[in-house]
């Protein structure tokens, strides 16, 4: 059976049953197939071609002496997060892969991870699948790493509720408060070690009052600022 010799990733809802929508790649002679349509499907995971054809479900194609990476376009139609996993690794041999997500910043080793939970900001998330030699997939994921650390927040200022962004240029232990204008401290936010990406945390308003506070952001040796305005 032609899936049987190729690398799949399947994705499901954590919030609501349904059928797992899957995509399938491999390496070797081109082929595809196209994707039926998914909109009865919770959730649907598609590989996007570069010409302006139909969504693919699976694709074999050339790899080359380092690598190549799959687009992907992850779809839901139902809130909350939603969880992927990888099967049938032995397709791709001893070639490394990672599931790239670039508006998150944030790199999945396949080969180390059984399942990735991730909640989309929007219906639709663009989403790479890289494989290829160890340096190629490293350096697909260097490109949508952030460069720095940074911390900000928004709306700003913030009424109901507010969003406090920080970026990592790799993981590192964290610590994320908030403060009033005297220096007291008002909650902890974050406390870990988180993996390099950007990451959110809500900003829940209802308890404060109206007025000028910090978030501080330490992060490794790094500490960073953010001023935060809260109009009730």
């Amino acid at each position: 059976d032609e899936a049987d010799a190729l690398l799949s990733v399947q994705v499901r809802s954590t919030m609501k049953s349904g059928p797992v929508s899957t995509v399938a790649v491999g390496v070797g002679d081109k082929r595809s197939h196209v994707a039926p349509p998914g909109r009865f499907e919770p959730v649907s995971l598609r590989l996007t071609p570069p010409s302006r054809g139909r969504s693919l479900m699976l694709a074999r194609r050339p790899v080359g002496d380092e690598g190549r990476t799959f687009p992907l376009r992850l779809t839901r139609r139902v809130e909350g997060t939603v969880e992927l996993t990888a099967e049938n690794l032995e397709a791709i041999g001893n070639r490394s892969v990672a599931l790239l997500h670039p508006s998150a910043g944030t790199t999945y080793d396949l080969r180390r991870e059984e399942a990735i939970e991730i909640e989309p900001e929007e219906k639709t998330t663009k989403l790479k699948l890289a494989v290829g030699t160890e340096d190629y997939v490293e350096e697909q994921a260097d490109q949508i790493l952030p460069e720095e650390v940074t911390l900000t927040s928004y709306p700003n200022p913030a009424r109901q509720q507010g969003t406090v962004e920080y970026a990592l240029p790799d993981a590192k232990k964290v610590t994320l408060r908030l403060y009033d204008v005297l220096g007291r401290e008002v909650a902890t936010l974050v406390q870990g070690r988180k993996e390099a990406g950007r990451h959110t945390v809500r900003l829940e308003t209802d308890r404060l009052s109206s007025g000028v506070y910090f978030g501080r952001l330490q992060a490794g040796d790094r500490t960073l600022t953010q001023k935060i305005t809260v109009v009730r």
